[in-house]
């Protein structure tokens, strides 16, 4: 259901940008289901479309981004830190989903077992706090120095829904609107790009 619904709103918010635009993921699967979904249409709409992972290195990716000015970017793990696109190039920012670790992976899975055992809550103690600092880093890559603008929509209803979602809403560095339909999102997002 997530994923019809999100790529609904990632097609509806790039169109009513229509600036350079950076998607990040937290899964090459999500990535790749994304990208499988609307690279036909972008291609049709003479919108460039990178996505990690898919050809060329992480270099060519990001100065094919940085000098077509309003292409779109798919990106996860990496791009989530040390990605410095300043300017025009990078106006919107979509973050897919909150950037939780995966509790499967077997470093993971061993370090929660050793916060239960030293009674801590695995949560609180290590996810909670990794993804609020990765979400932070995320945040960093709209903003690089003090002449940059933009929007970041997080697409993840997580961040509103749920009782942890205050603790990322409290880093947030800006105004927060919350708007919940396509329409009010596609009215906020051309509005300030116009203004």
């Amino acid at each position: 259901y997530f994923i019809p619904q999100s790529i609904e709103l990632l097609k509806t918010t790039i169109y009513s940008a229509g600036v350079g635009s950076m998607v990040l993921f937290t899964s090459y699967r999500d990535l790749n289901r994304v990208y499988d979904q609307i690279s036909e249409e972008f291609y049709k709409k003479e919108i460039l479309l990178l996505a990690q992972g898919r050809g060329q290195s992480r270099t060519v990716t990001l100065n094919e981004f940085k000098a077509d000015g309003r292409a779109v970017l798919l990106g996860t793990s990496s791009f989530w830190e040390g990605v410095d696109v300043p300017g025009e190039s990078l106006s919107l920012l979509i973050l897919y989903k909150l950037p939780f670790q995966v509790p499967t992976e077997p470093i993971v899975e061993a370090y929660y077992e050793k916060l239960r055992r030293e009674g801590k809550d695995p949560f609180m103690h290590s996810t909670l706090p990794n993804a609020m600092l990765r979400f932070r880093q995320g945040f960093g890559r709209l903003i690089r120095n003090k002449k940059d603008r933009g929007i970041i929509l997080i697409a993840d209803s997580r961040v509103i829904n749920k009782y942890y979602g205050a603790y990322f809403r409290e880093i947030i560095p800006t105004k927060i609107y919350n708007a919940t339909t396509l329409v009010e999102i596609s009215d906020l997002v051309s509005s300030w790009f116009r203004a």
